[in-house]
């Protein structure tokens, strides 16, 4: 049985969390799609949807010295996440023929690339 998160269950998720040896932090559990599925043995699974941002960036292929619009334009998106979207984390994912003197901008921005691989399903 699928059923929504009871106030009783965090303890638990925090365990399981703790448990699973993972390196990250245990997302926000108040959002509104957080599940528990019950068996004849009690809580077996839980699961949750968190809202991350994905950020689109463009270069105009011509531009000299774009660095300092970029920073510029990375202030005000990240202020907008953050102030506006109530978002905790953005994600970008780069083509692979993406000139890799983008790959080097996107540093400078301070991204990290994920230790975590990434999937993607479509709604």
């Amino acid at each position: 049985m699928i059923r929504t998160l009871q106030e009783a269950d965090i303890a638990l998720i925090q365990e399981w969390h703790r448990r699973s040896g993972f390196d990250y932090p245990l997302p926000d559990l108040s959002a509104p799609a957080t599940y528990i599925v019950d068996s004849y043995e009690g809580p077996v699974a839980a699961g949750t949807v968190k809202l991350i941002g994905e950020e689109y960036l463009w270069l105009n292929p011509d531009a000299k010295h774009p660095v300092r619009s970029l920073l510029n334009l990375q202030d005000a998106l990240e202020l907008d996440a953050k102030c506006l979207l109530n978002l905790d984390q953005l994600v970008a994912w780069l083509p692979k023929k993406a000139p890799k003197i983008f790959s080097g901008q996107i540093r400078r921005l301070e991204w990290r690339k994920s230790p975590w691989q990434s999937w993607a399903k479509n709604l």
